[in-house]
């Protein structure tokens, strides 16, 4: 860790960890995810609305993540590991992801610690700008 602040390696190892709860999750049949999280009672929003909900629920204040996403970097681990075990969790996210049709990603819904109850198509829409702030923060610490 870099004062408060994580550093690259505890970055990626976080992204890593975000996305194993929705693997997991998108092997559950629909009927499963729609029983215990119910179903949307309106439309997804775009990428952009999604991002503008977010911003207005974290307001300025500093998020932080909850029990089970913080990054801790196992002892030994290499720049390598760190990006194989990355790439792996994120490799199966993106095929499971692809898997669910059109339709599915707006008629399911997931928890999300932050935005509450989101469809599939928002949980994408999540990940991919979860990616780029994580991404930006690391880009700093090498212009630094």
């Amino acid at each position: 860790m870099q004062g408060e602040k994580w550093s690259i390696a505890e970055n990626v190892v976080h992204l890593e960890k975000s996305v194993v709860p929705l693997n997991k999750a998108f092997l559950f049949p629909k009927f499963v995810l729609n029983w215990q999280f119910g179903k949307p009672n309106r439309a997804s929003r775009s990428y952009d609305e999604l991002v503008a909900r977010y911003k207005e629920r974290v307001g300025s204040v500093t998020v932080t993540a909850k029990a089970g996403f913080n990054p801790l970097v196992a002892a030994g681990a290499t720049k390598a590991s760190i990006i194989e075990a990355f790439e792996k969790q994120h490799t199966i996210y993106i095929r499971r992801f692809e898997a669910w049709s059109e339709s599915d990603l707006d008629s399911i819904i997931l928890p999300h610690p932050a935005l509450g109850k989101i469809t599939l198509r928002e949980i994408g829409f999540f990940t991919a700008m979860h990616i780029g702030l994580h991404h930006a923060i690391c880009k700093r610490y090498i212009q630094v």
